[in-house]
């Protein structure tokens, strides 16, 4: 019987231990889990500048290239909490 995983991140986490990639050091392991939560984090606001806020991927009409610009870069600000707001 076949199993759906639906977690990414526990998905790779699992494709690591199997090919070898995933270190079995706690604190490297803490090390790679930080970065690879890190990267979903980040991700969320990447595809929030390309999607919009409804999920609807930008037109002209909704934001302009300065706009973009504007929540793209907010993302990058560490005091920032939440880019969208």
């Amino acid at each position: 019987q076949k199993k759906v995983m639906d977690q990414s991140n526990a998905i790779t986490r699992y494709v690591g231990k199997l090919g070898g990639l995933y270190p079995t050091d706690p604190v490297a392991a803490l090390e790679v889990d930080i970065v690879i939560d890190t990267v979903e984090e980040a991700s969320k606001f990447i595809v929030y500048t390309l999607a919009g806020p409804k999920g609807v991927f930008f037109t002209d009409e909704t934001h302009s290239a300065e706009e973009k610009i504007a929540i793209r870069t907010k993302m990058m600000d560490p005091t920032i909490k939440d880019p969208k707001n």
